[in-house]
């Protein structure tokens, strides 16, 4: 499952990584996911740094070295404290690699994230992501994000702490419905989980240790209590088109399809709403009143 063992949470709050979790605090342009015992160190959608606490409390970092292909490589850190250093020029690394091989709909992920768990607006925002790339091993799919929709009126804050859990779909750019991985496998792989009961138990029990554990790590601001995602409550699956025209024949034939099949009513018997989010005012906030049922 995926979380952080206490040996870890201490090591990043006040150890030997405690330089690196400041300066993801420090840095908007930087992301920390959290894995099992493992954290990755996100910068524009592409993993920076994988860090693994191996069982005798040493640590293993990685660099993907296909970051390298369109550039000389050079000798990479051994100590945590040179990892930190190194940052600036791992980023310059990637920048030219993205430079090449722009990766849209990651760095949106990653700025959504950003939006709605630490930046100014976030306490105002109505979702929490807790994970990014979530693998569902059992049909071999991946959701984008992950996130706990807490309404951020003052009654559900003050006196609430039930969450819902929300399974964010994220598509950049028209050309992206088209691709392989379309809508209506992610409704399937979505109605998938739903039916496997200890996979979603699994997905709910992460969601809850990461919101509070990245609570416990300042990453998250605007939460003043750990929330709460019922194993008996309602899901979202929400489709995020990012960068696409208002008026678009290949989503409405894509949603078209999904209602034709019947998959919106399968979703609905197993209390999950589909929706589609419209962009507020240009930003990456998420709202639920900006959410339409498909």
């Amino acid at each position: 499952m995926r979380g952080l063992s206490d040996a870890f949470m201490a090591d990043l709050r006040e150890g030997a990584l405690s330089g690196l979790l400041l300066a993801v605090q420090r840095d908007d342009a930087l992301c920390l996911e959290i894995r099992e015992e493992c954290i990755n160190v996100y910068y524009r959608g592409g993993s920076l740094i994988r860090i693994k606490r191996l069982q005798c409390g040493e640590f293993r970092f990685y660099f993907n070295p296909k970051y390298f292909k369109t550039q000389d490589a050079f000798r990479l850190p051994h100590s945590s404290d040179a990892w930190l250093e190194a940052i600036p020029r791992l980023k310059a690394v990637m920048d030219i690699h993205f430079f090449h091989h722009p990766k849209g709909e990651r760095e949106a992920q990653q700025m959504i994230l950003r939006e709605n768990n630490n930046s100014s607006i976030a306490k105002g925002t109505d979702y929490y992501i807790t994970d990014l790339e979530y693998r569902y091993t059992a049909v071999d799919a991946q959701f984008d994000l992950i996130a706990a929709k807490w309404l951020s009126t003052s009654e559900e804050r003050k006196h609430g702490e039930r969450a819902s859990l929300s399974i964010i779909e994220l598509k950049y750019g028209l050309n992206a419905l088209s691709n392989t991985s379309g809508l209506q496998k992610h409704v399937k792989d979505v109605l998938a989980l739903l039916q496997d009961k200890e996979g979603l138990e699994t997905l709910i029990k992460e969601t809850n240790l990461i919101f509070k554990q990245k609570r416990q790590l300042e990453l998250i601001r605007g939460a003043n209590k750990d929330i709460m995602v019922p194993f008996d409550g309602s899901y979202e699956l929400l489709f995020l088109i990012a960068n696409a025209k208002p008026i678009s024949e290949a989503l409405e034939k894509e949603l078209r399809a999904i209602r034709d099949d019947g998959l919106v009513h399968r979703l609905k018997e197993l209390k999950c709403e589909l929706k589609l989010a419209k962009a507020n005012c240009m930003g990456y906030g998420l709202y639920a009143d900006c959410m339409d049922e498909v």
